[in-house]
């Protein structure tokens, strides 16, 4: 059985075509993607526990600017990843788009 990945969004107008690139991006890694639409981020934590996915994301700029939109990342648990984990996929998505 191949690992599923939650997919949430919030309602900015960037966040279908971001959702759309990290479906296509998880897909293209091998993984499944459980695209719940709109969502807040606790009911992608719920989710990501509930289903058993390995993981999950949730497109959002919280209460930042829309301009500002973004993604975060959870772990198996539900919970956000440490800061550590955080700064090292950052660092490595900036490795690639160098």
């Amino acid at each position: 059985m191949k690992p599923a990945l939650v997919v949430g969004r919030d309602t900015r107008l960037s966040s279908p075509m971001l959702e759309a690139a990290l479906t296509a991006g998880i897909c293209s890694a091998g993984a499944d993607v459980l695209a719940v639409g709109v969502l807040p981020a606790p009911g992608v934590a719920y989710l990501i526990r509930h289903t058993g996915a390995v993981g999950g994301v949730m497109i959002s700029a919280s209460h930042n600017p829309y301009m500002d939109n973004g993604i975060k990342v959870f772990g198996g648990t539900g919970a956000k990843l440490e800061d550590r984990l955080e700064e090292a996929v950052e660092a490595r998505l900036g490795d690639v788009a160098a």
